[in-house]
């Protein structure tokens, strides 16, 4: 985020429901649509915040399974997105058994929690940042069953979902993400190439805006945002 700034970009986040400071029990919503409407009000909050500036958002891993899934069902009047190692589908197979108890307590009792299997060790080639994830107290370990299938679901959906996004678009994933697939995300992108643009970050973990060559990753993105703003930016041409 500082790295943007610098670059004249401001920037504006907010804490999902049931994660980072935000009340509530902890990894659980009551459906995933409040996650949608979370993307929403964000984008009106930017939008009266900065009126006379150009939207574009941005996604990670769960964060870009939401944002995919807003710029789908909502075609928001923003002007791009970028969306990073989304969860489209897992680089690695659940335990089956966890997850046939979450679709079991799902309708039950949808706040049963239970372990997230998250390998942190594969979020970044960089120890310290793996330190500070684990060591992170806004940062749980934990799923409930309400939350969790709903994300395998819509996953699910998004992985066989073929149609023109309505805003432009970058796709970038780690090759060696061994947290969500980076094949998915270019089977996603050679299914809706209309607006969007792939990248493909070989030998990058999960966590490509924190790996070694983040400065590459910053940059590439920086120079596809600058010319997306040189489009939104350019005057009419005359008759």
């Amino acid at each position: 985020v500082n790295w943007y700034r610098q670059q004249g970009i401001a920037c504006v986040g907010y804490d999902r429901q049931g994660f980072g400071r935000s009340e509530g029990k902890r990894a659980y919503a009551r459906s995933y649509k409040v996650f949608v409407d979370e993307v929403a009000r964000l984008v009106v909050a930017c939008e009266r915040r900065y009126p006379d500036l150009p939207v574009f958002l941005y996604g990670h891993s769960f964060g870009g399974q939401t944002l995919l899934r807003y710029l789908i069902k909502r075609k928001p009047h923003i002007s791009g997105a970028i969306v990073t190692g989304p969860h489209l589908q897992l680089s690695f197979q659940p335990n089956p058994l966890i997850v046939a108890l979450g679709k079991i307590t799902r309708k039950l009792v949808p706040t049963f929690t239970q372990e997230n299997q998250l390998e942190t060790s594969k979020l970044s080639r960089r120890a310290e940042v793996v330190k500070a994830y684990n060591e992170d107290p806004y940062v749980t370990s934990k799923l409930t069953s309400q939350t969790g299938i709903d994300v395998l679901e819509i996953a699910e959906e998004l992985d066989g979902w073929k149609g023109e996004l309505p805003v432009p678009t970058l796709l970038m994933h780690g090759g060696e993400d061994g947290i969500t697939s980076p094949s998915a995300s270019q089977a996603f992108a050679e299914r809706n190439p209309r607006e969007l643009t792939w990248k493909l970050w070989p030998g990058l973990y999960h966590e490509i805006h924190l790996e070694p060559e983040r400065e590459e990753v910053y940059t590439f993105t920086l120079a596809w945002l600058e010319e997306r703003l040189g489009a939104v930016h350019r005057p009419p041409e005359s008759v």
